[in-house]
């Protein structure tokens, strides 16, 4: 654990890296690191390793810049209501990340089942699932049940670095890993930075871990990874705390919930964590109608904490029967507004690709539609969903709903004429819930057109293989072979298909999406390969043309080389056979 840092490992913390995020206050991209040369890794490798034998890291490092978020339903004028975020520098990230290899492996066994937070291969799912799954069982066996959510003020920032000393050391084997961690979160200094630019003055930092660092999840769970048992169950994912207890009376109920929130309470005061009152909220759980409106009196130091009917936890509203209607309602009204994002970007003549709507409709709607689907996924109010979702399907496919014939609504108009006035959407819920409800004026009467719940006919195929063939021979398309005509039509008409396959079943559309992608994907590959191998032979032919001409240049150059040789040992023979002609003919003296 305590050996020196290989190629390997960093090579592995960089492709971890998540590109396009904000540089630290050293203005160093990821995209800097992720391509640089192997002589640089290289010695940032022997840099990282220097750093972790020697216990020392470079003063820039221990500096971030602060962002304040605000949290989601919170007022701007209050303090409070922002979560900082650190942003650090990116070789510093990366030095992280290469510790958290080399701890990860030891620490996680050792941490308790019910902490589900930052773990491989647990979730938030998890979490909401144990919990609704034990409330259910109680449920079938007729008993009550009390659940305690507690809310930890500034939960990361609050982490005491000496008691966090104590606890590594008794869960990390080597000594200098612990030091070196220690020596990571000591003498810490961040800077301010608002949305309009401005800084505030540098300010260390006492305590805490930082928010933003891969490596601050993990030793926030192991700083609470010693919670006191209690006769409530418990449930944690990082910060996030609850406590659960089935009896079949409610004042067994509230007793062991206030006997159970003392111990805890205790254990955060020992550890210097604050646990808000004011957000700890209690709520029960029971199908006695008789007693819906029963409040749990539990208290902490004193103060009765707040009931609540539905309170969320880890983002699920969890009512007191578990019918799951308020939470789908909320998702209905959340994925409602996305999808009208999405409508804005698309349209008929214009607006982004079916690949781009496909991708920002995976992103946007369907993360906060399918966002812990197996725990309500057997809710009846999922319907409240389903058509908003299929929406959002028709939308990517680019299609026209079918209409159901136009019905007179009211004869008592001032309008002449609906060609004055654009089609608008109507206020009222129309038959199929979600879908978009056509409304105009004609001759001083209101007409409504409500959307079909039925797929296309037959008969509309037809008319649409007519409208095809009819477009092919007005542009003059050639009548078989590669045309883009013909292309850009057929694969306007296979988009119908998709369509009326989209409103008749919207699992089978989104496989029909995924075909279609592959085809033009594997057209588009076979395109750029033969425009390779096109370019390959024609470089191949320049290159030997130029050859031939550099070959010509050469055979020239050796002719004038030659003849210049020649003209030279002539020259000298000459000269040598006059020299002995000459000692010839003179006189002996």
């Amino acid at each position: 654990m305590s050996g020196q840092f290989s190629t390997a490992e960093l090579r592995a913390a960089i492709g971890n890296l998540r590109q396009g995020k904000s540089p630290g206050h050293d203005n160093i991209h990821p995209e800097f690191v992720t391509h640089q040369s192997e002589t640089t890794s290289a010695w940032l490798c022997s840099f990282f390793s220097s750093c972790f034998q020697r216990s020392k890291l470079p003063k820039t490092w221990r500096r971030a810049a602060v962002i304040a978020l605000l949290k989601p339903g919170k007022t701007a004028e209050d303090p409070k209501a922002y979560r900082p975020i650190s942003l650090l520098c990116v070789p510093f990230k990366i030095l992280e990340r290469m510790i958290l290899s080399r701890i990860e492996p030891v620490v996680d066994p050792q941490l308790p089942r019910e902490q589900a937070g930052f773990r491989r291969g647990r979730s938030t799912v998890d979490q909401v699932t144990l919990l609704t799954q034990d409330i259910e069982d109680s449920f079938q066996a007729k008993e009550k049940v009390g659940v305690v959510l507690l809310d930890l003020t500034a939960a990361y920032d609050t982490v005491w670095h000496r008691g966090l000393h104590l606890k590594l050391l008794r869960t990390i084997p080597d000594r200098h890993m612990v030091k070196f961690i220690m020596e990571m979160l000591s003498n810490r200094s961040f800077i301010l930075r608002t949305s309009d630019g401005q800084r505030s003055r540098l300010r260390r930092l006492r305590n805490g871990v930082p928010q933003g660092s891969v490596l601050s999840p993990l030793l926030f769970n192991i700083y609470i990874h010693d919670l006191p048992e209690t006769t409530s169950r418990q449930y944690g994912y990082a910060d996030d705390l609850a406590i659960m207890l089935r009896r079949t009376t409610w004042s067994a109920v509230e007793q062991g919930l206030n006997q159970d929130m003392s111990i805890l309470a205790a254990y955060l005061r020992k550890w210097r964590l604050q646990l808000s009152t004011g957000k700890t909220v209690s709520a029960a759980y029971h199908l006695c109608n008789g007693e819906a409106k029963r409040e749990l009196s539990v208290s902490v130091d004193n103060k009765r904490l707040e009931h609540q009917l539905a309170p969320k936890y880890l983002g699920v509203r969890l009512d007191r029967t578990l019918s799951y209607k308020r939470h789908l309602e909320e998702v209905r009204a959340k994925v409602t507004a996305r999808v009208s994002l999405i409508r804005r970007l698309a349209g008929t003549t214009w607006g982004a690709s079916a690949r781009t709507l496909r991708i920002s409709t995976q992103a946007l709607v369907f993360s906060a539609a399918e966002y812990c689907a197996p725990v309500w996924s057997r809710s009846p109010h999922v319907k409240k969903v389903d058509p908003i979702i299929n929406n959002a399907l028709r939308i990517i496919t680019g299609s026209l709903l079918k209409y159901d014939n136009p019905v007179l609504v009211s004869k008592k108009t001032d309008r002449k004429s609906w060609k004055a006035w654009p089609l608008k959407v109507s206020t009222q819920q129309p038959p199929l819930s979600g879908v978009t409800t056509r409304e105009w004026e004609e001759e001083g009467q209101l007409w409504v057109q409500h959307v079909s719940t039925m797929p296309c006919t037959r008969t509309d195929m037809v008319n649409l293989q007519g409208q095809l063939d009819a477009r092919l021979q007005r542009r003059q398309a050639l009548e078989t072979g590669i045309c883009p005509v013909r292309r850009d039509l057929y694969s306007q008409y296979f988009d119908e298909l998709i369509r009326q396959v989209t409103i008749h079943c919207a699992e089978r559309g989104i496989q029909l999406l995924r075909v279609r992608d592959e085809i033009r994907m594997t057209v588009a590959a076979y395109q750029t390969l033969v425009e390779s191998s096109y370019a390959f032979s024609l470089r191949k032919a320049l290159q030997a043309q130029q050859g031939q001409a550099d070959m010509e240049n050469r055979i020239s150059d050796l002719e004038r080389e030659k003849q210049d040789l020649e003209r030279q040992f002539l020259k000298r023979t000459s000269q040598q056979l006059k020299a002995q002609l000459e000692v010839t003919v003179s006189p002996k003296k």
